[in-house]
């Protein structure tokens, strides 16, 4: 080996030495605290609190709302069969009372005998038309029903529904709810980040685990200390109590949640506050 190389190596094992000790020494970034969400107020007991003012307790999104929070409450309470929900200032904004279970019904015994089957022979007898020369038995012609936009699928207050400039994608209408309501906003991809929160939207109707797991990657890629995930299809309520209880930064909510920060933002709340169930008073 020539002097050459023996010098070579040498400076390269230097190199790698020297790299070694700096990315050592080097402090690592910290990663972004996260911060866990309240646990909602109970919504037990014949009377809950919602945190809002109302202006006019007719509007239907705050009626929306009042009719949501009782039903839930009567879920949470089998005791109870009457709901009264109040706004922040005590005015009574509606009340809700238990659905009766329907009467049984009796049905005569013939009913309950086998009946005979009936023949599946073409019958004798024409049938008469129907719509001029359509027949009643003919096969139905094909229907095409147009597809709606995403944003047409809700109730959206003036101020949110002009905001919408692309009303096919499910997150400008996040956006323009949390714009509507003045809250920041910086679109990321397919996260909005809004102030200390990051809400992510994912499709997870072809795969469940990997839609969530790229929604909670998405919000941790910005930093915010605390996020939503959005979904637009139906998970198993088991699969989101194990990713919360793994991550409680990190709420997981059902496309409905739209239409109820929208309804928050009629009445003068705070769209985040009402993402994952109406918001109440403790």
């Amino acid at each position: 080996m020539t002097t050459l190389s023996v010098l070579t190596a040498g400076l390269l094992v230097a190199v790698v030495v020297v790299l070694a000790v700096w990315a050592w020494r080097r402090p690592m970034t910290p990663r972004a605290a996260t911060e866990p969400w309240d646990e909602d107020a109970s919504m037990a007991g014949a009377r809950v609190v919602l945190d809002l003012v109302a202006d006019d307790p007719r509007d239907p999104a705050l009626q929306r709302l009042v009719r949501e929070t009782a039903l839930r409450a009567l879920q949470s309470d089998a005791t109870i069969d009457r709901v009264e929900v109040l706004d922040a200032h005590g005015r009574v904004l509606g009340t809700e009372l238990r659905p009766t279970p329907l009467p049984e019904v009796a049905l005569p015994d013939q009913l309950h005998e086998p009946q005979a089957r009936r023949s599946r022979a073409p019958s004798v007898v024409p049938r008469p038309q129907l719509h001029g020369s359509v027949r009643a038995d003919s096969a139905p012609e094909d229907v095409v029903v147009a597809a709606r936009p995403f944003a047409d699928r809700f109730d959206l207050p003036p101020d949110v529904r002009h905001r919408v400039r692309r009303p096919d994608r499910p997150l400008e209408v996040v956006r323009a709810i949390l714009e509507a309501a003045g809250r920041p906003t910086e679109v990321r991809g397919d996260v909005i980040v809004s102030g200390d929160v990051a809400i992510a939207v994912v499709d997870p109707r072809f795969d469940p685990e990997r839609a969530l797991t790229h929604g909670f990657l998405a919000i941790r890629e910005t930093g915010a200390p605390r996020g939503i995930v959005l979904r637009l299809g139906h998970v198993d309520p088991r699969v989101v109590r194990r990713r919360e209880a793994a991550a409680p930064h990190v709420r997981h909510v059902a496309v409905d949640a739209l239409q109820r920060m929208a309804d928050a933002v009629a009445v003068g709340a705070d769209p985040i506050a009402f993402a994952a169930a109406p918001a109440l008073r403790r």
